[in-house]
């Protein structure tokens, strides 16, 4: 396999090819809606749904695309342990071997639910990530024609967090009654209860038991044990407001808010394409566990790069 990228042919399509490449599009998307909806890939935030990586492997194939994930950096703090993972994800035209696309992604122990997860874990997710914006960034096209939103479900942690909050006021069948949601807050995908279950649960995507080799399960009755809210804090939520435990890490248009360190360099990556050294350069930092010491507030250090790369503008 080369490493070199991939030059194509960037003559324009005469509209006969154009016309044709669609109609092939359309079809390959049926298709993908069709794998997605019976094996349930997806993700539903509001009134749009997420592809899991999952489905953007299948319409790769369909395209004869595969991934290949690497660990790029092991991320460490002042004293030498790691916080972080960064992993890159190489598109590869089966055909040829050669690398069409790529992407670079996180994963941070201070995100969510990751404070006991191993360094294995850690780089899994950070690929899985990587893997899953490289082929957004090929065939976000053609999920769109499929009726999906074009992010994929691993980057929509804000968006999340705000439906599971609404999932818990509706209820669990969404028709306002007291029952809890099945939504996990933990994992950020339905609990379920089938066939022989004797409790709402879920596999953890990419978590196996090192002696059984079997899935890990998230079970609800232990995740609500630690979340529900005392009485006092039901009282102080009156009037609307969110429970303690949601944390809003959707940037909005009038101030970027980051929720961890993992957040604001995915913000970083996918909009300027910075390395981890050229993000310690501009913020003048000697190595990623300093970045919390100095920038507390996050969005003061996104503020920062983004000075800087409008300068170069």
């Amino acid at each position: 396999m080369t490493t070199d990228l991939a030059t194509r042919d960037e003559s324009a399509l005469s509209p006969e090819v154009f016309g044709r490449q669609i109609t092939w599009a359309h079809e390959k998307a049926r298709l993908l809606k069709t794998i997605v909806d019976s094996q349930k890939l997806s993700v539903k935030v509001g009134p749009s749904e997420h592809l899991r990586l999952e489905a953007w492997q299948t319409i790769g194939k369909g395209y004869g695309y595969s991934a290949s994930t690497e660990v790029q950096e092991l991320l460490r703090d002042d004293g030498g342990n790691i916080i972080g993972v960064q992993a890159r994800a190489s598109i590869i035209d089966m055909a040829t071997g050669i690398i069409v696309g790529g992407a670079d992604s996180y994963c941070f122990a201070a995100e969510e639910g990751k404070g006991q997860q191993t360094i294995a874990q850690l780089a899994g997710m950070a690929q899985t990530r990587a893997e899953a914006r490289a082929f957004k960034q090929m065939l976000s096209w053609v999920v769109v024609l499929a009726g999906y939103d074009a992010t994929p479900a691993e980057e929509m942690v804000g968006a999340l967090a705000r439906e599971r909050t609404a999932r818990g006021s509706r209820g669990a069948n969404g028709d306002g009654g007291s029952e809890p949601s099945n939504f996990c807050p933990l994992h950020r995908v339905d609990w379920f209860k089938r066939g022989q279950m004797k409790a709402w649960g879920h596999p953890v995507e990419g978590e196996t038991n090192a002696k059984t080799g079997k899935n890990v399960w998230c079970m609800k009755a232990d995740i609500l044990a630690k979340t529900t809210p005392s009485k006092s804090l039901q009282d102080d939520q009156e009037g609307g407001s969110e429970p303690p435990w949601v944390v809003d890490v959707v940037p909005t248009p009038q101030k970027a808010s980051f929720a961890n360190l993992g957040e604001l360099m995915d913000r970083i990556n996918k909009t300027y394409h910075l390395t981890t050294n050229q993000v310690l350069d501009i913020l003048e930092l000697g190595h990623m566990g300093q970045l919390n010491e100095k920038f507390p507030d996050k969005a003061v250090a996104w503020e920062r790069i983004v000075a800087s790369q409008q300068g170069k503008g």
